[in-house]
């Protein structure tokens, strides 16, 4: 099969016998990628999303009941703005599928108060949170053993952030609704197919999979798919 992706706004997703066409294609349906095909399915673009097992599947990192999800995100304050709208198209998805995606159970991150000059994760956490205005919480030892005593072995230089309006996400839920979401609204979805190889020839990228030869002026590869 050749996949053909033009990028003409009047391609149409098309398939011979061994041709499929459309602007885009999307390499990889986990949490990135189905999200990818969801958006751009969503603004009428004709696309196709290839994965190489049938997702949601464990050979990712968008599996399992759940991920954690919160606004004040330690490893750095670039992905807030990224964290808060990924939270505004969930409860768009919830709202218009009537879907329970995201339990707001608020998020507690532990830490142990150090002598040292390094920040630790919990610091670089607080310190986002009050950069960017986020609501949240800093418990000390002897309250987080009042408000949760099953937490056992707390010391007394443990400390906690809490932010009410952190929780998990629901994976794959997630990959599997935005999928079929995409796919009521054209898009194409080929699972267990294996990509073989890209190239890139006049402004067309060619993706050669299993029994598949893809030429493509957009091409989206998400290579960090997890939630």
């Amino acid at each position: 099969m050749t996949i053909l992706i033009k990028p003409s706004a009047t391609a149409k997703a098309t398939a011979t016998k061994d041709t499929l066409s459309a602007d885009f294609a999307v390499i990889g349906l986990g949490a990135v990628g189905a999200a990818t095909l969801y958006q751009l399915a969503k603004r009428g673009a004709k696309v196709i999303g290839v994965d190489r097992y049938l997702p949601p599947h464990p050979n990712g990192s968008s599996h399992e009941p759940a991920r954690v999800t919160r606004n004040a995100v330690g490893e750095g304050s670039a992905y807030v703005p990224l964290v808060r709208r990924s939270q505004e198209i969930l409860s768009d998805l919830e709202r218009t599928f009537n879907a329970d995606l995201m339990e707001r159970s608020g998020t507690l991150i532990i830490g142990a108060e150090r002598p040292t000059s390094g920040e630790d994760f919990v610091e670089a956490t607080v310190k986002i949170a009050q950069q960017h205005g986020i609501e949240h919480e800093l418990l000390s030892s002897a309250e987080l053993k009042r408000r949760y005593p099953q937490l056992i072995g707390l010391t007394d230089t443990d400390y906690g952030y809490f932010e009410p309006k952190g929780g998990f996400l629901r994976p794959e839920p997630i990959v599997s609704l935005q999928i079929t979401a995409a796919k009521q609204l054209g898009a194409t979805v080929i699972p267990n197919s294996v990509v073989k190889r890209i190239t890139q020839d006049n402004g067309r990228v060619t993706i050669v999979m299993d029994g598949i030869g893809a030429r493509s002026m957009r091409i989206c590869c998400p290579t960090r798919c997890g939630v």
